[in-house]
């Protein structure tokens, strides 16, 4: 939008072998009061990505007092705030003659990705989980309940093997408990546990509170006997995979994977590097990796627009904050916002069927 109207735009993406990074340049033609942004300098930038704030089309001086008065959409905001949870960042660049626009973030091909993978590369094809192994996740977002039962589902696991907890403080708290319960109930399955990183809780004095779900699995893991452990598979799920997230993971738990859309003909995928590894198990095998519609069609029913009201409620709650709090409370805010927006498709996936 700094660009020039109905101007060229050119796309450049660029792959550093040498640093496994993606570097993607949107550039534009000088816009409209480019010469005064340009005398801002490099404070420019730093109005861009200030949340609440924009650089406004009309400038006519290099006020920039004013410019911060006028407070507008986050979105450059947002975008770095994602460039970040990637492990990445954000850039923008007044040239003289352009305008640039930098998205730079770690990337791994997939020759270096199998490298990683415990032995030759997975027959992802005739991968599958053994049958009766139980399915244990837990959430406190009700939209999140809902796509963990679609993500097993997606997995193989039906529903009487599913156990999807997080509705209230009782369940989060005290999950490590059911989960041993469970195993034990199920002596001869295994069992794939999925955490939600960050369960937030409402205790009975109306103070909140955010428990790490990773923590508690780490807890889990040291209370199970030499019977149980060897049966259980637990990953973190979160929105938040810098480095030193995903290496605090791996040490609490066996591995974590990304709180992105659920697609169908990924889930095994996803799950096959950690499951090999875990347990030593062969790919070998057959199976048909689509659930039946009708399957997928029970598991979206019953998601309402009052579920939705409820979440733009707190994400409306939580942008009414000062700045210094938003900051803070940003990985919240980032998932209360996935959490809509998947919702929302839940909802429209539902007419349509």
């Amino acid at each position: 939008k700094y660009g020039k109207k109905d101007g060229v735009i050119v796309t450049e993406i660029r792959f550093h072998t040498d640093e496994n990074a993606l570097e993607i340049d949107i550039i534009n033609l000088p816009g409209e009061n480019h010469e005064n942004i340009l005398k801002m300098g490099d404070s420019a930038q730093k109005l861009v990505f200030a949340p609440g704030k924009r650089l406004q089309d009309d400038i006519n001086s290099v006020d920039t007092r004013s410019l911060a008065a006028h407070s507008s959409g986050d979105g450059a905001w947002i975008t770095q705030k994602c460039a970040k949870t990637l492990g990445g960042e954000c850039s923008i660049r007044f040239l003289p003659d352009q305008t640039i626009f930098t998205l730079r973030c770690p990337m791994m091909t997939y020759e270096a990705a199998t490298k990683m993978l415990p032995g030759a590369i997975l027959n992802l094809a005739n991968f599958r989980l053994p049958e009766e192994t139980l399915g244990i996740a837990i959430d406190d977002s009700k939209v999140q309940r809902k796509l963990m039962s679609k993500f097993f589902l997606y997995a193989g696991i039906p529903q009487r093997n599913q156990i999807i907890l997080g509705k209230d403080l009782d369940e989060i708290v005290g999950f490590p408990e059911i989960v041993i319960e469970a195993m034990k109930k199920h002596a001869s399955s295994y069992c794939l546990l999925i955490v939600d990183e960050n369960l937030d809780v409402v205790e009975q004095n109306g103070h909140e509170q955010t428990i790490s779900g990773s923590l508690s699995t780490q807890r889990l893991r040291q209370n199970l006997d030499a019977e149980l452990e060897p049966r259980l598979l637990a990953l973190i799920r979160s929105a938040n995979d810098s480095a030193s997230d995903i290496a605090k993971y791996n040490s609490r738990a066996h591995g974590s994977i990304s709180k992105a859309p659920i697609k169908r003909n990924a889930v095994l995928e996803v799950l096959a590097p950690f499951w090999v590894k875990k347990f030593q198990q062969s790919t070998d095998g057959n199976i048909t990796l689509e659930p039946s519609p009708s399957i997928i069609k029970s598991d979206i029913d019953g998601y309402t627009a009052a579920d939705l009201m409820q979440t733009l409620e707190v994400i409306d709650a939580l942008c009414l904050q000062s700045d210094a709090v938003i900051s803070i409370r940003w990985p919240l805010l980032w998932e209360k916002l996935f959490s809509l927006k998947l919702g929302l498709q839940m909802m429209e996936h539902h007419e349509l069927c």
